[in-house]
């Protein structure tokens, strides 16, 4: 495995811890735009069309539902746009459980990507 692979996965595990440390000391954040979703969906989207169809990889896959999910959440709560939604403390639980999942999904995609080249 690439040098170069191994320092762009301990630095992002490390920028996680950095992050978790930041946001207990600061306190969570306990509000969400759902237009941010509709726009990462934008984001994830194509990108997850490029990997899956141009470069025939099948982690663009992985992508392309991220992109699918983000768009339905977002498109879901139009009528929230703008107006930041208080969220419960179990429902910011789930979040940032499904968010640990998606980074961990990533690591993998570009583990599984490089190991495929």
């Amino acid at each position: 495995m690439p040098w170069i692979l191994v320092s762009i996965i301990v630095a992002v595990v490390i920028l996680a811890i950095l992050a978790i440390f930041v946001f207990k000391r600061k306190g969570w954040n306990s509000e969400v735009d759902y237009r941010r979703y509709f726009n990462m969906g934008i984001v994830w989207l194509p990108f997850g069309i490029i990997f899956y169809l141009i470069f025939e990889n099948p982690i663009g896959l992985l992508f392309l539902i991220m992109g699918l999910v983000f768009l339905a959440i977002g498109l879901k709560n139009k009528d929230k746009w703008g107006k930041p939604q208080k969220i419960p403390p179990t429902y910011q639980k789930a979040i940032m459980i499904v968010v640990l999942f998606l980074v961990l999904g990533v690591i993998l995609g570009i583990i599984v990507f490089e190991m495929m080249r």
